[in-house]
């Protein structure tokens, strides 16, 4: 059953297209761009531009002077916004994926390399049933959610609820020096949220062995999107996790500290008294999508001369990208140039 959902989302087609090549395409692996979409014209709420027009969104990293923590900030607030209004989806819906955007974020940022790595959520029991985000180590992410009957503009917060309750959070990480990916499944952890702290937390103990303290938060009244992600490194002490969360209970919310204006930087000050700020890694991040109209066609090639035929006999000529939602349209000179690419590799 994992299996089987992974290779269902690595296609980026939709509507007439994508049953035909779901469970038998591969795309090549997403390599670090710059093509960025805008997101100006997409913020059309008032409060988006007073809230966040005074900053882009942006990640930063950093570690402790004893070298004892490391610690991740991440605010993806337009990246979430963009995407609400690019797909037409529901504040909870939205609220979703923006915290599997900042799953993805922070778990990228701790990796050793230059990496992408895939965040997706499934629950095939409930009217959502998919949720997936990719981040890069160069800050460019992009996602999608799959909901029954394609209402992603009415999806309510028990919705969000019941995703959780039964559903399913598999991590992938492809580094960019390696030819397969590495992926980890477990079940989530019945969060209100869909996917929520606890989850992120979960997987940190049961996979990667190495227990983090991380928290995912999407606020509608500020606009807000993102989250932290703390953990000891070799050199702290075994009571420092615990002694860690104690502090943390004493600070005020990540809400709180983005309603007095605190930047990313200023979170993790707060967080990690004793940060080496001059070695504060920060990293822009940014909604970015791959898909062009030849990627769909190389894609294409691999259902076989006679689908490609049958499409073009019954006119299913319309593509949509899942990860940005843009549309491309086949021409008849498109089927011929497939046509003639499988007549050349069978010769």
């Amino acid at each position: 059953s994992t299996q089987s959902h992974g290779e269902l989302l690595e296609p980026h087609m939709s509507v007439s297209l994508c049953f035909r090549v779901s469970q038998r395409c591969r795309l090549l692996p997403w390599r670090p761009q710059r093509c960025m979409f805008s997101t100006a014209r997409d913020l059309t709420e008032p409060s988006a531009s007073t809230q966040y027009g005074r900053r882009r969104d942006h990640s930063v990293l950093g570690y402790s002077k004893d070298g004892a923590w490391r610690g991740v900030v991440v605010d993806n607030s337009k990246t979430t916004l963009d995407s609400k209004t690019r797909f037409g989806l529901s504040d909870p819906l939205a609220g979703l994926l923006g915290r599997a955007f900042s799953s993805a974020l922070m778990l990228n940022a701790f990796q050793k390399g230059e990496a992408r790595v895939r965040v997706n959520g499934y629950n095939e029991h409930c009217e959502v049933q998919v949720v997936v985000a990719e981040a890069n180590a160069l800050g460019e992410t992009r996602g999608f959610v799959v909901v029954r009957d394609g209402a992603q503009g009415s999806v309510d917060s028990n919705a969000i609820r019941k995703f959780g309750s039964q559903g399913i959070l598999r991590v992938s990480t492809l580094l960019y020096a390696h030819a397969k990916e590495v992926f980890s499944t477990i079940q989530l952890q019945k969060s209100t949220d869909g996917i929520g702290s606890r989850d992120l937390q979960h997987y940190m103990e049961q996979s990667e062995q190495a227990p983090a303290i991380a928290n995912l938060t999407t606020d509608v009244s500020t606009m807000f999107s993102g989250g932290y992600m703390l953990q000891p490194l070799a050199g702290a002490p075994e009571t420092a996790l615990s002694q860690m969360k104690e502090r943390l209970q004493h600070l005020p919310s990540l809400t709180a500290y983005v309603t007095q204006g605190a930047t990313p930087l200023d979170v993790l000050k707060e967080l990690i008294p004793d940060l080496v700020v001059d070695q504060v890694k920060r990293t822009p991040i940014d909604l970015f999508c791959r898909c062009s109209l030849n990627s769909f066609l190389v894609t294409l090639q691999k259902l076989g001369a006679e689908e490609i035929r049958d499409m073009q006999r019954q006119g299913h000529n319309k593509l949509s990208c899942q990860y940005c939602n843009k549309q491309y349209t086949l021409e008849q000179q498109h089927f011929e140039q497939v046509l003639q690419r499988l007549d050349l590799d069978s010769t």
